[in-house]
C-alpha cells in the first residue's frame, strides 16, 4: 500500500478515536481533574486540527485509485445535495440547540426544539455526512473513501456520544428534550412528536446557504483545485 495511503487512513482513524475517546465521561472526567477543563479544551481542539491537517496533506498526494468510476450521474450528486447539507449546517450553526456544546441552557427554555431542531437534535453533523457521502459517491476513489469517511465515522460517532453525555449529566430535562426530538432527521415528525414550522427556519439562514452555496460551487477549483462542474 501506498504510504500516503497509511497517513491518510491513519489519520482518519485518529480523528475519530481522539474524537471518541477522550469525550467519554469517565475518560474525561480524569483528564479534567488533572489538568483543567480550560486545557483540555484546547488540547482536545489541537489534536482534531492537527489531524485533520494531516488528512488534507495525505489526501492531496494519494494515487487515484478507483474503487468504481463516477459516471455523469455520480459526479453531480454533490450539486445535488450539497444545498441540503449546508441549509443544515448553516441553520445547526445560528439555531439555538441544547445538543450544541455550550447552549445546554437552551433545556430549560419554553421551546427547547425550534426550527431545523424540529427536524434532527444533529443539524450540522448530518450536514457533514450528507457532505461525506456525496463526495464519496461522486469521487469513487479509494483515498476520497479514507478522506471522506472519517468525517462520517465522526458525525455518526459525535451524534452517539453527544446523545449520551448529555442524557447521563441533564437526565429527565434531556430526555423530555430527546422525547419530542430525533437524531434521524424526520423522523420526530413522522412519529407525531413534533412539526415542521418552515418560518422557524427564516429567511436569513436560507439566503446564507444560497450565498455559501454558490461561493463553493464556483469556487470548487480555486479552493480545492477540482471544479464541481
Amino acid at each position: 500500500m501506498n504510504s500516503m495511503y497509511v497517513i491518510l487512513l491513519l489519520s482518519s482513524i485518529a480523528l475519530v478515536v481522539t474524537h471518541v475517546v477522550p469525550s467519554l465521561p469517565t475518560v474525561r472526567s480524569r483528564i479534567v481533574n488533572k489538568i483543567g477543563e480550560s486545557a483540555f479544551s484546547g488540547i482536545y481542539s489541537l489534536i482534531a486540527v492537527a489531524c485533520i491537517v494531516v488528512m488534507v496533506w495525505a489526501f492531496n498526494r494519494v494515487p487515484q485509485d478507483f474503487l468504481w468510476v463516477p459516471g455523469p450521474g455520480l459526479r453531480h450528486i454533490p450539486a445535488l445535495l450539497m444545498p441540503l447539507a449546508l441549509l443544515l449546517v448553516v441553520s445547526g450553526m445560528l439555531t439555538p440547540n441544547p445538543a450544541t456544546f455550550g447552549q445546554e441552557g437552551q433545556l430549560q427554555a419554553p421551546t427547547p426544539a425550534s426550527g431545523i431542531v424540529r427536524v434532527t437534535r444533529h443539524p450540522f453533523l448530518w450536514g457533514t455526512i450528507l457532505w461525506s457521502v456525496a463526495h464519496v459517491l461522486a469521487n469513487g476513489d479509494i483515498g476520497s473513501l479514507m478522506f471522506f469517511g472519517g468525517f462520517f465515522g465522526l458525525s455518526v460517532a459525535g451524534m452517539i456520544g453527544l446523545d449520551k453525555k448529555r442524557a447521563a449529566k441533564y437526565g429527565d430535562q434531556w430526555r423530555k428534550f430527546a422525547d419530542t426530538t430525533s437524531s434521524v432527521p424526520f423522523a420526530a415528525i413522522i412519529g407525531g412528536r413534533n412539526a415542521l414550522i418552515l418560518r422557524e427556519i427564516g429567511w436569513i439562514k436560507l439566503i446564507i446557504t444560497a450565498v455559501v452555496y454558490f461561493a463553493l460551487l464556483f469556487g470548487h477549483h480555486w479552493l480545492f483545485g477540482v471544479s464541481a462542474f
